[in-house]
């Protein structure tokens, strides 16, 4: 009945775990999502890399019709491969010159600008003319006082009396309109003249007669620039120029070809001073000087070029020219045979070269790209399905990539230099800079900051890409695969720069075998000696490659190659020194764990070098507080009289941040930084959290247990989960007193479970057999260290 009790669960615990299946479920799609983004930005960056090597690999589409100059014979008939039609743009571009050039000036004309100098100067005389009238004069008979009585001889005999002159206030008013007349400016002399001649109404009717001579001429005032922008339009004599004239009042424009009509104001009133003479001859002279005076004072301008219409009609005609074509249909003859190839005949085999080579690139890089998007997509893929404890990341796609271009680019260089020195040194192979070319160097420096694996996968596409480079009668992709290969294998061990300088050498008389296999199979033994120089050459290159591109990746990508973990792993560095000076406790607990650490990496083939060397780094942060951790306590313990867990268990998390802090001012890199942050997960401080309970009468709800735990993040490479482990154990393996085999053991054994249990190691690829492996490798070390040792004084005793 208990048992069937137990079976039973409340409503509130099966709507709890309905819940926590919910809150699962989601976060798997989540993190389905995460992945699927993952591998969709993943993709996007090898197409991007694969379209830039496509466009160094790809070179120019082959066409079938021949490249030929103007002036040269052409060797066969060319037909055209099919109907098209050729825009000339050099005739297209005469037409459109032309019709910019023909297009005229255009000329704003105005025939009423004199309408209103001529309207003030009829009121003038018509009022001066009117007071003249007036002034006749009158006997004075009505006074009686008069003259003595004369005859009616003496009357027949007695000359006409003159009227009298007009009042002069009302006269000089009547003048003063002289003055409104624009450019119009008399003096007294003048205005005597014209009173001597009582403002007869024919000195009138003369302006007019003079102005009427230079009506039917445009007076421009911008003659000079108008005449130069003529020539520059109408260059050839046999183009007539012309203007176009507008009408600035009712729009109409007329067509100008007679330019004698375009004046300027001077030509104009020279016209005016030859009329002047063709005026009645019995005037006075002095008359005459006045009316021309009056008359050329009223000329004004009356046409002017429009520059802005002028120019978009310009505009306009060269964009209503119809382009040139050169019209063929197809198995239409282009040139004949051992003809001479005329301008016209080289523009359209040019065309339909350049044409169908476009069009196979375009098809070429299009398909190229794909092609290598999927190789080494799936290549990739496949190494991270099948050895899952391998993480590669966008930075290490990005520097891969880089890599390839690299290669590519370098590999075109030395087969152009190449095939320059051929054709200068008669006697020089072709294929010589080709062998030359340090191929291998990429793979092998792949190798040197990544795993075998990757490097492999690496070799391979390379190698099927730079064969697609290399077009020779030698099988290329199999001799760079090789090559590469056997740089992978002897870059396994090396650690120094002399090592690899030493593989650059293997990899030199491995390309001494490939070449002398490859002469044997193509059978050309020609140049056999120089070709074989070249490949030992070029494998030689390789190892010098390597040494001067390493420090590039470690600045430009932060990778840490063996040879940087080396100068670190030496007591020579400054924050290492710093630790053993500062913290010798910490120093020789990081030292032992390095040990630890190192061993276990050997035995599951993890990087041994970096467990060694981020093991002496993961302590860093104990330098600035040394006396609160208890391997450097000498005496007494800080803690004790701090009596605050919290504080306690901050300043003991402090040391991580404060590690991270240190190793980024020392430039360690990113994955040294990984074993500060990841060795301690988010593991709990016990020992304050358990304080913080007691004090709190072990009810565990009134404490922030937060504050007890590490920020972790948890390990996620096998290099960290390692050290956490091992971390872990050399602390507890201090306190224990049975050191036999069996106890280190069950300890070790214990302490990998609880670590499991607490999810600590669950982002590793850690698997049970690598535990398993690391438990046996710890218990052996540990079992070595912890030896005990002979008491001398009882044995002599």
């Amino acid at each position: 009945m208990e048992k069937q009790k137990n079976k039973i669960q409340s409503p509130k615990a099966t709507t709890q775990i309905t819940s926590n299946m919910d809150n699962a479920f989601q976060s798997f799609l989540a993190y389905g999502g995460i992945i699927r983004r993952g591998r969709i930005r993943l993709f996007l960056i090898i197409l991007s890399f694969s379209l830039l090597i496509s466009l160094l690999v790809s070179g120019h589409g082959s066409s079938t019709i021949p490249t030929l100059i103007a002036g040269t014979y052409s060797q066969k008939s060319v037909r055209a491969p099919y109907d098209f039609e050729l825009i000339d743009e050099e005739a297209t571009e005469k037409k459109r010159v032309q019709a910019i050039n023909q297009s005229p000036p255009v000329l704003d004309y105005d025939p009423d600008v004199l309408k209103p100098s001529i309207e003030k100067l009829r009121k003038a005389f018509q009022a001066l003319k009117s007071l003249y009238l007036e002034a006749v004069e009158t006997p004075d008979a009505a006074n009686g006082q008069g003259k003595p009585d004369t005859t009616p001889a003496e009357s027949a005999t007695e000359a006409p009396k003159e009227p009298l002159p007009p009042d002069p206030q009302k006269l000089q008013e009547a003048e003063s309109q002289f003055g409104e007349i624009q450019n119009l400016s008399l003096d007294k002399s003048d205005f005597n003249i014209l009173r001597s001649n009582k403002y007869h109404q024919k000195i009138y009717k003369a302006i007019l007669t003079l102005l009427d001579s230079v009506k039917a001429y445009y007076i421009a005032i911008d003659r000079p620039e108008l005449f130069a922008q003529l020539k520059s339009s109408f260059p050839d004599s046999n183009s007539a120029p012309k203007l176009q004239i507008r009408n600035t009042h009712d729009k109409t424009e007329n067509t100008l070809t007679d330019l004698t009509k375009v004046i300027d104001l001077a030509t104009a009133e020279k016209i005016i001073s030859e009329n002047i003479r063709k005026l009645d001859p019995g005037e006075s002279t002095i008359l005459n000087a006045v009316i021309e005076k009056i008359a050329r004072a009223l000329i004004q301008p009356n046409a002017g070029v429009n520059v802005e219409e002028t120019q978009a009609r310009k505009q306009r005609a060269a964009q209503e020219v119809i382009p040139v074509l050169l019209v063929y249909k197809k198995n239409q003859l282009i040139v004949g045979e051992g003809h001479i190839v005329t301008e016209d005949q080289a523009k359209v085999l040019q065309w339909i070269v350049s044409r169908e080579s476009l069009e196979l690139l375009l098809l070429k890089i299009a398909g190229l790209s794909l092609l290598l998007a999927v190789l080494i997509f799936t290549a990739f893929t496949i190494i991270v399905v099948n050895f899952p404890d391998m993480q590669v990341r966008d930075k290490d796609f990005i520097f891969i990539g880089f890599l390839l271009l690299v290669t590519i680019g370098v590999l075109r260089l030395f087969m152009a230099l190449g095939e320059i020195l051929a054709e200068r040194e008669y006697g020089f192979p072709p294929m010589a800079l080709t062998l030359l070319f340090p191929f291998a160097a990429s793979a092998m420096l792949v190798r040197f900051i990544f795993r075998f694996e990757l490097a492999l996968v690496f070799a391979v596409c390379a190698a099927l890409i730079n064969g697609l480079t290399v077009q020779l009668d030698y099988p290329m992709s199999i001799y760079f695969f090789i090559s590469s290969l056997a740089g992978v294998h002897f870059m396994g061990g090396a650690t120094r720069r002399a090592d690899i300088v030493k593989a650059g050498l293997y990899v030199g008389f491995v390309n001494l075998a490939l070449v002398g296999c490859m002469i044997l199979f193509v059978r050309n033994f020609d140049n056999v000696l120089a070709l074989s120089f070249y490949s030992l050459a070029g494998g030689f290159l390789c190892g010098l490659f390597v040494v001067a591109l390493t420090p590039l990746a470690e600045w430009i990508f932060g990778y840490m190659t063996p040879v940087a973990l080396q100068e670190l792993a030496s007591y020579e560095h400054p924050l290492l020194r710093e630790i053993m000076t500062k913290t010798p406790g910490t120093f020789q607990h990081s030292v032992t764990i390095g040990t630890l650490a190192e061993a276990a990496a050997e035995s599951i083939g993890a990087d041994a070098l970096l467990c060694r060397v981020g093991a002496l780094f993961h302590d860093s942060g104990k330098s600035l507080n040394p006396d609160w951790f208890v391997e450097n306590q000498s005496r007494t313990n800080p803690h004790d009289e701090l009596n605050d867990p919290y504080k306690s268990a901050a300043i003991i998390k402090k040391h991580v941040s404060d590690g991270v802090a240190l190793a980024r001012r020392h430039h360690l890199g990113e994955r040294l930084i990984d074993f500060i942050r990841e060795h301690h997960g988010t593991s709990t401080i016990k020992y304050f959290m358990s304080k913080a309970i007691d004090a709190a009468d072990g009810d565990i709800d009134k404490i922030d247990q937060s504050a007890f735990v590490y920020d972790g993040p948890r390990p996620r490479s096998r290099e960290t989960g390692i050290l956490m482990i091992a971390d872990a154990i050399e602390a507890i393996s201090r306190t224990l007193k049975d050191r036999s085999r069996e106890a280190m053991r069950n300890m070790i054994d214990k302490t990998i479970s609880r670590l499991q249990v607490a999810g600590q190691l669950a982002n590793t690829p850690l698997t049970q057999k690598d535990l398993s492996t690391i438990s046996e490798s710890f218990c052996r070390v540990l079992t070595g260290s912890h030896h005990t040792s002979i008491n001398y004084e009882e044995s002599k005793n």
